[in-house]
C-alpha cells in the first residue's frame, strides 16, 4: 500500500467533518491569539467609567484648575460635589432651580460666580429670593444628568429644574452609558459590549485593522464604524427624563429643557440642525424648550474662552443665564 493510500485511512471524508474540523483550528487561533494579547498587556475597547457615577470632589475651597488655553480658574463646591453656594436647606420663601448638564453649565475655565447658573440666579433674584443651584457636571451626558437628577431632587427639591442638553450624547462610543448601567438589549448588541468590555483580540481589530481612533468617545463627524454606538441615542434619553418627569410631577417641580451657544452657533456656521432639539420639542408631557442658542449673538466668538473654543467666557455665561432666565421666569411666574 503506497503513502497516499494509507494517508486517507486518517483524513476524514465528510464535508462536515472536514468543516468541524477548520472551525476546531481557527477557535484554537484566536483563543492563542486572544491569550496572547492578554498576556502582553492589551487592554479592552471599553474599561467603564466606575458607572457613570463621577461627581466634582464635595467641599473644594478655592481649588485651583486650569482650562485647555492655560488660564486658571478657581473652584469651591458644596457637600455633594455641586458648584453652587447653596446647600439643601434653602432659605426660607426661596424660589429653587435646579440646573443640570455638562461643563458648559458647570462653568469650566471660569472662577466662581462667572457661570450660567450664576447668570441665571442673578436676572431671577428679584421680588422673592431666588435660589440656583448648579449641578452642571464636567463630561456628563443627559443619561448622566438624568440620574444625577434622580439622586439629589428629594434633597434640594427644586421648584424648577433646566436640563441643558449636552454635546456629550452625540459622541460615539463602544458602550452606551444604558448599556453600561443597565446592561444591552438585544443579541447583537449584548455580542457588541461583550467584545468591547472582555476581547482583547476585538481591540486589535478595533485599533490596528479598522483605524479608528484610540479614544473611547469619537466626535459626530469622524469615522466610526458599525462597533460604535451614540453614547445617548433619542429612545435612551427618552427612557432616562420618562422617569425625570415622573419624579417631577409627584414633587410639583417643573422641567425644562435647554440648548447653550457653542463654537458651531457663535462662529456664524451652525450646520445641520441639532437632532437634540427636534427630540426635546417632541417630548411632549409637561415641558418646555429654552433655546439659547442666540444669548451671544451680539458678540460672537468672543463669548469663546481663549484657546478652549468649547466653554464659554464669564460674561456670555451670565448672558446665556439671562436669556434664560427670561423664559423661565415666564413660564413659572415669578
Amino acid at each position: 500500500m503506497n503513502l497516499r493510500r494509507r494517508l486517507r485511512r486518517y483524513v476524514p471524508r465528510s464535508r462536515w467533518t472536514k468543516l468541524g474540523i477548520g472551525l476546531a483550528i481557527a477557535l484554537a487561533l484566536l483563543l492563542g491569539a486572544e491569550l496572547a494579547l492578554r498576556t502582553a498587556g492589551v487592554r479592552p475597547s471599553y474599561t467603564g467609567r466606575e458607572a457613570l457615577g463621577w461627581r466634582m470632589t464635595p467641599n473644594l475651597v478655592d481649588d485651583a484648575f486650569r482650562a485647555p488655553g492655560g488660564q486658571p480658574f478657581a473652584v469651591r463646591t458644596n457637600s455633594d460635589g455641586l458648584r453652587t453656594g447653596h446647600g439643601r436647606e434653602r432659605e426660607p420663601g426661596a424660589r429653587r432651580a435646579m440646573v443640570l448638564g455638562d461643563s458648559t453649565v458647570f462653568g469650566w475655565g471660569v472662577d466662581d460666580g462667572g457661570s450660567v447658573a450664576d447668570g441665571l440666579e442673578i436676572a431671577l433674584d428679584h421680588g422673592a429670593p431666588t435660589e440656583v443651584i448648579n449641578a452642571g457636571q464636567p463630561g456628563y451626558s443627559s443619561w448622566q444628568a438624568a440620574a444625577l437628577y434622580l439622586d439629589l431632587a428629594e434633597a434640594y427639591a427644586p421648584d424648577a429644574v433646566v436640563f441643558f442638553l449636552p454635546q456629550h450624547d452625540r459622541n460615539r462610543v463602544p458602550v452606551s452609558d444604558r448599556e453600561a448601567l443597565e446592561g444591552a438589549d438585544g443579541a447583537l448588541a449584548r455580542a457588541r459590549v461583550w467584545l468591547a468590555t472582555q476581547s482583547r483580540l476585538f481591540e486589535f481589530a478595533r485599533a490596528y485593522l479598522l483605524a479608528l481612533p484610540e479614544r473611547q468617545v469619537v466626535l459626530p463627524h469622524e469615522r466610526a464604524a458599525a462597533s460604535r454606538v451614540d453614547r445617548v441615542s433619542d429612545s435612551d434619553r427618552t427612557h432616562a427624563f420618562t422617569l425625570v418627569l415622573d419624579d417631577a410631577e409627584k414633587r410639583g417641580a417643573r422641567v425644562f429643557f435647554a440648548l447653550l451657544p457653542h463654537q458651531a452657533e457663535l462662529s456664524g456656521n451652525p450646520g445641520p440642525p441639532n437632532p437634540q432639539e427636534a427630540w426635546a420639542r417632541n417630548f411632549g408631557r409637561d415641558t418646555a424648550f429654552i433655546d439659547a442658542r442666540d444669548a451671544c449673538a451680539s458678540i460672537g466668538i468672543a463669548a469663546l474662552l481663549p484657546g478652549d473654543p468649547g466653554h464659554l467666557t464669564a460674561d456670555a455665561n451670565h448672558m446665556a443665564g439671562a436669556h434664560v432666565a427670561g423664559a423661565l421666569a415666564s413660564a413659572m411666574g415669578w
